[in-house]
């Protein structure tokens, strides 16, 4: 099994969402969720919620709360990406093949509507990445993907940098001048989820359909390795 730990959306991947209720109420399970973390965890695999709620520190007990009552333990709650990230499934993923800039999520699952800012994975997603480089360095462009944040950034977007390397304060300036050398200066740099996150592209998001539980794309049944070492 890979060592590392997968990342679960909450409102419309795990719980029903439909916006009409406030953060302070949680939605039904949505079953293939439900059984997807129940094998999981009988398989030893590190589970987490990976939700915007976990930005306020208020609102992750009550997350385990409804957690305990389907039954399951209090998995952690988080909107923290960090270097042990190996999955992260939610219906606001698009998502991507590694290191081409290819979209893998369906043309009929992607909105044009951005109604926050857009994040967008560093490694393998926006840069070239290969496992065990240098990690004071960074790869180049992905061409595709950068042409799209430079267009999403001439359209006024809010695009962000949405990289596990942000929860290292020594990245910063490292990314920032690749940034700056690849004409896409400016971008906020993070790792954490928040309520405005509209969409984000990562080479390691699975995307899950609204309230429904299914995946839009064919995935391999064992989970991935580790990107970082």
């Amino acid at each position: 099994m890979s060592s590392g730990w997968i990342g679960v959306d909450l409102d419309g991947t795990l719980a029903s969402y439909d916006g009409s209720h406030g953060i302070e109420i949680i939605g039904k399970p949505i079953e293939p969720m439900l059984q997807r973390i129940q094998q999981w965890l009988d398989a030893g695999v590190d589970v987490r919620i990976f939700t915007a709620r976990a930005s306020n520190p208020d609102l992750a007990a009550p997350v385990q709360d409804w957690l305990i009552e389907l039954g399951l333990p209090a998995l952690p709650v988080t909107n923290r990406k960090d270097f042990d990230l190996i999955q992260l499934w939610d219906d606001r993923v698009i998502q991507m093949e590694a290191n081409t800039g290819a979209v893998l999520t369906p043309k009929e699952h992607i909105t044009l509507e951005v109604t926050g800012w857009v994040g967008v994975e560093l490694d393998g997603t926006l840069a070239q990445f290969e496992k065990g480089q240098d990690p004071m360095s960074i790869g180049e462009p992905v061409t595709k993907m950068r042409i799209r944040v430079q267009q999403w950034l001439m359209a006024g977007i809010d695009v962000r940098l949405f990289t596990a390397r942000a929860s290292l304060p020594a990245m910063i300036p490292v990314i920032e001048a690749w940034l700056a050398e690849h004409s896409m200066e400016g971008m906020p740099i993070t790792c954490e989820k928040d309520f405005g996150m509209s969409q984000y592209w990562d080479d390691r998001g699975v995307h899950v359909v609204c309230n429904r539980g299914e995946i839009v794309t064919l995935l391999d049944s064992a989970l991935p390795d580790a990107k970082y070492r």
